[in-house]
């Protein structure tokens, strides 16, 4: 089993999920190689060749592929080429010729009548199948806030003092879609404080968020935002701008929030520690501990 890489997916979407493609091959028992795609031809015949989340593919690699599957080899498609679908020789590899509007909502997909690659099975009902999927939902909120529940009492149990905090999702959607109802742990009072992870460069989006958060907290007593001090540029963690790291400071004291926690101590570079300390946090910190609801 080869694992195919084109340098057009990996310069765009570096090699996060294709190496989470080797690990899946792995764990089935496969031994699988990674292979870029100028030594394909070191694949020998018969093969099987797997393309995960390559959604460029040049049309020299198409080419090798359709000789390929035509000599015999196989090829696995996981999340497949959307972008390099024009590709002809991909077309016949695939028996596909495009691809239809992306989509992020409950769907049922029949396979057409009269063809040979998708046999037609018994009908789905959607409705019932969008409540079993609230109902796991459900459940699996519960059980992340019943874990929350237990670590707060028992660290109260032991250590009435001790504030009980937690790094979280940004927003309620973000959140909500990792079932994480930290909105409702602060409500309940199982929660000190929370952290929200807000680490993106868009101002106007902060500035949503902390609206967001007022509404839930209008002493913004117990929402400490998370901001970055570092960007990504060129695919590389590096020291964020520091008027932006500023902005977004000034931004969140606009708002008196009580604090905030700046993510990570690694981009904390000597520029940005000297002009924290002779702006922001010229005076000591004075320690803070929420009411507890």
């Amino acid at each position: 089993v080869y694992q195919v890489r084109n340098p057009e997916t990996t310069a765009r979407y570096q090699l996060t999920s294709q190496q989470r493609g080797l690990d899946w091959l792995r764990e089935l028992g496969c031994r699988p190689q990674a292979v870029e795609a100028a030594k394909t031809d070191t694949i020998p015949a018969g093969a099987t060749v797997v393309f995960h989340g390559q959604y460029l593919i040049s049309p020299e690699t198409a080419a090798w592929l359709e000789g390929f599957v035509a000599a015999g080899g196989k090829a696995l498609f996981v999340d497949g080429p959307v972008f390099a679908i024009q590709e002809p020789a991909l077309q016949r590899v695939l028996g596909m010729t495009g691809t239809a509007r992306y989509f992020n909502a409950l769907r049922t997909i029949d396979p057409a009548p009269g063809q040979d690659l998708i046999p037609v099975g018994p009908p789905v009902d959607a409705a019932l199948e969008a409540k079993r999927g609230e109902a796991w939902e459900t459940f699996h909120r519960e059980v992340v806030t019943d874990l929350v529940r237990q670590v707060y009492r028992g660290a109260k149990a032991l250590k009435p003092q001790a504030q009980v905090s937690a790094a979280v999702f940004a927003n309620r959607a973000s959140a909500d879609n990792v079932c994480q109802d930290w909105y409702g742990w602060l409500e309940e009072g199982i929660i000190d404080y929370v952290l929200p992870m807000a680490y993106g460069e868009d101002n106007a989006k902060l500035k949503a968020m902390l609206d967001e958060w007022r509404a839930a907290d209008p002493d913004m007593a117990r929402i400490l935002p998370g901001l970055s001090i570092y960007s990504r540029v060129d695919g590389k963690a590096v020291t964020r701008n520091l008027a932006l790291v500023r902005e977004q400071q000034d931004l969140c004291r606009s708002y008196h929030v009580r604090g905030i926690c700046h993510f990570s101590l690694a981009y904390l570079n000597e520029e940005m520690q000297r002009t924290f300390a002779e702006g922001p946090f010229a005076t000591p910190a004075q320690p803070y501990y929420p009411a507890g609801k």
